[in-house]
């Protein structure tokens, strides 16, 4: 009998192996893995998933970007904190993200502080005109630091092994690009939850990461000033589930500055009035910790401070 010889052979399909190596690369799987972890969890955390991939832009710049995850606490009942959530993968080089100097960037404060994006309500004002919308007084609301959380004001990713001489020891890419994009979040949920009349409300960022995280703790006076280097001996290393960072967000998205700002120390005063927020940074199998932190030292003891 005679083979028929206009069969098509079948077009061999793509392996589990293959399609595996295409969603390993992208960082879907890590997003979606916090999202239904908070979903799941709901319950226990009290912060409950308002939003997935949540899309805002920022005013007449139309700078527009996702929020992977949005949280609102539910206790109290009179809470208004929200939390906006980045979900990053660390660089499979620079595993290890270290944060270190502890001390203030604001000059004359004397013990670090949590900023947050906040809004109230506040008296209209008939000489102003509002677009329909509630009259919104934002701004950056400061809490002082009693929880177990460090706060610090730089940040590295380390390589743990260097491949050759030409090989950077460090970047700050993947942090960088983490921190931007939750507080561009934090500033265009801003901006919506005033469209939905939404109000008061103070919303927190935080990023989850897959990266170890490591405190790194050194005196000043250690560093080389000729070399402006540090010898390995004079640092302390710790490792941490979470870290807190005060980060200076994008200039053009933070707001105008006040038009009677005091001429002694207005550059001070720009950075903590205008441009500083607290980023929290959590390893992925501590978020939920985490949250549960959050939601005691701050939603339930300042429900709307």
């Amino acid at each position: 009998m005679l083979a028929r010889m206009d069969a098509t052979p079948p077009i061999p399909g793509p392996t589990p192996a293959t399609i595996a190596r295409a969603l390993n690369e992208q960082g879907f799987l890590f997003q979606n893995r916090i999202v239904g972890l908070a979903w799941d969890e709901r319950d226990a955390s009290k912060w409950h998933p308002e939003a997935f991939e949540y899309p805002v832009s920022i005013g007449l710049f139309h700078d527009e970007t996702r929020i992977d995850l949005v949280l609102r606490c539910t206790v109290p009942a009179t809470s208004a904190w929200y939390i906006t959530v980045e979900a990053k993968r660390s660089h499979p080089d620079y595993k290890a993200w270290v944060f270190f100097e502890r001390r203030s960037r604001l000059l004359g404060l004397e013990k670090s502080e949590f900023s947050f994006q906040a809004a109230d309500y506040q008296r209209p004002d008939p000489r102003k005109f509002y677009d329909g919308l509630p009259p919104l007084q934002s701004r950056v609301m400061r809490i002082g630091n009693a929880t177990e959380i460090p706060v610090f004001a730089y940040y590295v990713e380390a390589r743990e092994n260097q491949k050759n001489k030409q090989s950077s020891n460090s970047a700050t890419t993947k942090i960088e690009e983490a921190f931007l994009q939750v507080t561009l979040g934090v500033i265009g949920l801003s901006g919506v939850l005033r469209g939905c009349r939404q109000q008061p409300f103070r919303i927190v960022p935080v990023v989850v990461t897959t990266a170890e995280i490591f405190a790194a703790d050194y005196l000043a006076e250690d560093v080389d000033q000729r070399k402006g280097m540090i010898d390995p001996a004079k640092l302390k290393l710790q490792s941490l589930p979470w870290v807190a960072v005060n980060y200076a967000i994008n200039d053009k998205i933070a707001g105008e500055r006040a038009n009677a700002a005091p001429p002694e120390g207005l550059l001070t005063a720009d950075l903590g009035g205008r441009l500083l927020r607290t980023v929290f940074v959590v390893q992925a199998e501590s978020f939920m910790e985490l949250l549960t932190k959050l939601r005691v030292e701050f939603a339930e003891k300042n429900p709307q401070a």
